[in-house]
């Protein structure tokens, strides 16, 4: 039953012994083994020659979902890659961590392409590695990728998984140019970031070194909708965007100088070859967030924008275009909307009062689904989504849907006005309701009174 995991370990060692041809194996002189335990601490680790994971993480029936299966070829392809990122080219001090770590996460996902079409990959990695590793390098806590700890724990972080893997997919062209030659320099002796910089002189080194993302701003000056950025590393950032007939163009934005916002601007294209955050005010929902935006944005793209409003605590951006991404019923941009939804609104399961309600808000996707005799892996993930979020319980926001606060102290629930009332206090009391509109697809409003 477990034989498509067995064919993963196969594939992956093929697969990296093919394109790292010029590398000799970390384990020329004992077979490549491979430990499954039922209960281990960690998902997997490894050793030159053996790899050791648990084995839910990997064992696999032939029907298994998407997620699951990308879950085990990442976890497989991560630790075998090891082999050659940390045991064939090894480090000699912890600060350089990233130089085993990015490279093992980047291939892993390109190990991915070996079962899966390439733009699924892409997809994949935007919404596992490149947005988890945005989110975190926003925090105050961030660090560089190449930075050296007090304690070495505090390298195994999304920063220098993720973000570096980012990083290197940013060059992507100069890394698989130079990958035999890296082995061939470095495979007898220890690599640093310093080596790692002068053997590819491409790389920015500010990348590296450089904490936290870039922040450009979309903001109105003198009636004018402008873009400009914050001091960051580079004094001069190049941003891709999307226009609104569905093509790409580029701006130069340089620290403490406004550009105009062209007029055939829909949003940032997170595919820029550069790693930043964005933010605007909610004033300019209007104008940012209508049809013809979101019209001409890609699913990764769309779900940048979700992700914009959701680290702006833009509540009503969200459901201004929630009502479109479910229409739209893909589950890149609706996986998106609902863990904005859930990381704003909710910390623990839905009470029944308000379970209508987001049946209500899911049933024109869930409708789809069901009605189609075969459900594809995308369509069982969206399903799964929904039914996870609907076991969730609703935090409202405050009056200018900026904070969080508490859970509501008092539900009451009216199934015929099909709203919902919540006491966060004696004295403020928050109503949900659901709104039918003219196009009969319905609408959420907050009212606060």
């Amino acid at each position: 039953m477990e034989h498509v995991s067995f064919r993963l370990f196969e594939e992956a060692v093929a697969y990296y012994e093919a394109m790292f041809e010029a590398a000799p194996h970390a384990w020329a002189s004992h077979p490549l083994k491979c430990l499954l335990l039922d209960s281990y601490s960690a998902a997997a680790v490894e050793s030159p020659g053996l790899m050791i994971y648990r084995a839910d993480q990997v064992l696999l029936h032939s029907n298994t979902s998407l997620l699951d299966f990308v879950r085990a070829a990442v976890t497989v392809g991560h630790e075998i890659a090891h082999q050659w990122f940390g045991n064939t080219v090894a480090i000699g001090e912890w600060g350089d961590l990233w130089l085993n770590e990015g490279f093992a996460t980047f291939f892993s996902y390109e190990f991915l392409k070996h079962n899966l079409e390439e733009e699924t990959v892409e997809d994949l990695r935007w919404t596992q590695v490149y947005v988890p590793a945005l989110e975190n390098d926003r925090k105050s806590a961030t660090h560089p990728v190449f930075f050296q700890p007090d304690n070495a724990q505090a390298l195994f972080d999304k920063i220098t998984y993720y973000k570096s893997a980012s990083i290197l997919k940013q060059y992507e062209r100069e890394v698989m140019r130079n990958l035999n030659d890296y082995f061939l320099n470095f495979s007898s002796s220890l690599i640093s970031t310093k080596l790692f910089l002068q053997f590819m002189p491409e790389f920015e080194k500010e990348h590296l070194l450089g904490k936290g993302a870039a922040s450009v701003k979309i903001h109105k000056i003198l009636g004018r909708q402008v873009l400009s950025k914050t001091s960051y590393i580079f004094e001069e950032l190049t941003v891709c965007y999307r226009t609104k007939d569905k093509g790409e163009k580029t701006l130069n934005l340089v620290t403490g100088k406004n550009v105009p916002l062209p007029a055939d601007f829909a949003f940032l294209n997170c595919n820029a070859a550069s790693f930043y955050s964005v933010s605007f005010p909610k004033e300019l929902n209007p104008s940012l967030l209508g049809p013809s935006n979101l019209e001409a944005l890609n699913e990764r793209e769309l779900s940048y924008l979700i992700m914009t409003l959701r680290f702006e605590k833009n509540v009503e951006g969200l459901l201004q275009i929630s009502s479109f991404v479910l229409k739209r019923a893909r589950w890149i941009s609706t996986n998106a909307l609902i863990h904005a939804f859930e990381q704003l609104f909710s910390k623990n399961g839905v009470p029944n009062a308000i379970k209508d309600w987001l049946e209500e808000l899911t049933a024109p996707v869930l409708a789809r689904i069901c009605e189609k005799k075969k459900k594809t892996n995308d369509e069982t993930l969206l399903l799964s989504i929904f039914l996870r979020t609907r076991r969730r319980r609703i935090i409202c926001a405050s009056s200018q849907f900026s904070s969080l606060i508490s859970p509501p102290a008092r539900i009451s629930y009216h199934p015929v006005r099909r709203e919902c009332n919540l006491w966060n206090h004696p004295e403020e009391k928050w109503k949900l309701q659901l709104l039918p509109s003219r196009n009969r697809d319905s609408t959420l409003k907050f009212i606060n009174f």
